[in-house]
């Protein structure tokens, strides 16, 4: 039997506790609070565990804000909008796409200019911004498409031939097996004495 999802598990959670404890559980996690370790579980899943023998790892503290934003996508009501707004501001890059995910699910309008800011604005700890790559123009590729086509339809024309193409070093060579392929023809050809 296969572990629930994290969307079946917050549903259960939100019948058991009532949808405004679980919201509550999420916004404490997602401002940097502490909540029972079986909330956590319910939030990570078989995850749960291994987090919770490292909690005190600053390194790994952000993943109980995702587990929490992400218990939000599945439970939302308006009283969390203050806490998801900071979450799309969090260092962690992690938390902030969670917290744009519950904005998109939840289709939170009030929260669309702060996402909307993440393509244009450097976050807390994001490191620098990567430089755009390059793209070749379209003929440039259809030129290199068309280079790698003929390329492949001349190793297919020699090796008809029994010429052995070499691709990584572009040159074409007699094979081997031509001379062995007319040797065993007429070997067979020949009758038995």
């Amino acid at each position: 039997m296969s572990e629930p999802t994290p969307r079946q598990r917050i549903l259960a959670e939100c019948a058991r506790l009532g949808r405004p404890e679980v919201v509550a559980r999420c916004v404490r996690l997602l401002e940097g609070g502490d909540v029972a370790d079986a909330f956590v579980r319910v939030l990570a899943g078989r995850t749960a565990s291994w987090w919770l023998a490292r909690r005190e790892d600053e390194e790994l503290r952000y993943w109980a804000r995702v587990w929490s934003a992400r218990g939000l996508l599945w439970a939302w009501e308006a009283s969390a909008l203050p806490a998801l707004r900071m979450a799309l501001h969090d260092p962690a890059w992690r938390v902030r796409e969670m917290a744009a995910k519950v904005v998109a699910h939840n289709v939170l309008g009030d929260a669309f200019d702060d996402v909307a800011r993440l393509r244009t604005t450097r976050c807390a700890g994001s490191g620098p911004r990567r430089p755009e790559r390059s793209r070749p123009s379209r003929r440039r590729a259809r030129e290199h498409r068309g280079a790698r086509r003929r390329a492949r339809a001349a190793c297919s024309r020699r090796r008809q031939m029994n010429v052995r193409c070499d691709q990584r070093s572009g040159s074409g060579r007699t094979s081997d097996t031509a001379a062995s392929t007319e040797a065993a023809t007429a070997r067979n050809t020949q009758p038995h004495t």
